[in-house]
């Protein structure tokens, strides 16, 4: 690979990572499935009618192929789609759930993997699998958060600084249960043992577990279309003396709900990790409160959160 290629490649993959990734500026967008690029060329028509009338080699009846011997002959595996096909398989979802631009802006970003860096496929072939198959798509040109560390890959591979393989599949922490209210209108993984109540005259569930408090909170939904720049103005007024440090990450919209992932810190040094997920009219808030130091299961809180 050329030194080229590998620039190039990286000026590419820096357009599909969000804020939260500019450690390492990377990232990738999920796509549209093309037509295969390799023309097949037709036989003429003498071409045809020849083998129409050449007859099939003999055989011996001592070396019976397996077809006229009965036996059962293995189906071709098929073959994979290129690194390229996987990126347009991925826009395809962008454009079905967002619009024809953001689709059209995939797509052409997707040029990268015509090319993709030498001795880097089964790493960008990971992401672009992990992004065309995410629930969540973003509708601006991000990479889904599930598989940032997966294109964060790709980019240390293209850069000879290769990184570790991780399983980054979500599981939930021992001792957690599928907590589901119907009369709320959600269900979530939390540790055992949620109490409900209020919070300043809103619906308020909330456990504890190793010092950290996971907890639910109901909220009239903003009474503009939220956008990221005024959710910035919602999450201000809403954390107080806990907005230090506050960063909101890509906002996921969809036709049912607005997804929006936030960091945030107290003035004692708690930390707060949660989302804003707005739907039906009001927006949930699940976040994870933990002292400073202490480890909270923040994702598995976050990413199990659904709209009943």
């Amino acid at each position: 690979m050329t030194r080229g290629t590998t620039a190039r490649f990286g000026k590419h993959c820096g357009l599909f990572l969000s804020a939260a990734l500019a450690a390492c500026g990377g990232g990738s967008q999920p796509a549209e499935s093309p037509a295969n690029s390799s023309a097949t060329a037709e036989p003429a028509a003498g071409d045809t009618q020849a083998t129409t009338d050449t007859p099939a080699p003999a055989t011996s009846s001592g070396d019976a192929s397996p077809a006229s011997s009965g036996e059962p002959t293995a189906p071709a595996k098929p073959a994979q789609p290129s690194l390229l096909d996987l990126c347009l398989q991925g826009c395809a979802k962008v454009k079905a759930k967002c619009t024809e631009s953001a689709g059209e802006t995939c797509r052409m970003n997707c040029v990268q993997y015509e090319h993709p860096p030498e001795g880097c496929d089964a790493e960008a072939r990971d992401a672009l699998e992990c992004a065309r198959d995410a629930e969540d798509i973003p509708c601006v040109n991000i990479a889904p958060e599930i598989c940032t560390y997966k294109f964060r890959r790709v980019v240390g591979c293209a850069n000879g600084k290769p990184l570790e393989a991780k399983d980054d599949t979500l599981k939930v922490p021992a001792g957690w249960q599928r907590y589901a209210n119907k009369a709320a209108g959600f269900s979530v993984n939390l540790p055992k043992g949620v109490t409900e109540g209020q919070e300043s005259g809103a619906p308020y569930f909330s456990v504890k577990e190793n010092g950290v408090t996971y907890s639910v909170k109901i909220l009239p939904a903003p009474p503009e279309k939220p956008t990221q720049k005024n959710l910035v103005k919602v999450a201000m007024n809403l954390l107080g003396k806990c907005q230090g440090g506050l960063k909101l990450y890509g906002m996921v919209e969809r036709p049912e709900k607005i997804f929006i992932r936030y960091d945030s810190k107290c003035h004692d040094g708690t930390e707060l990790r949660g989302a804003y997920v707005i739907a039906r009219g009001k927006m949930y808030v699940p976040t994870a409160s933990a002292p400073k130091g202490v480890k909270a299961e923040a994702e598995a809180l976050v990413y199990s959160f659904e709209v009943e």
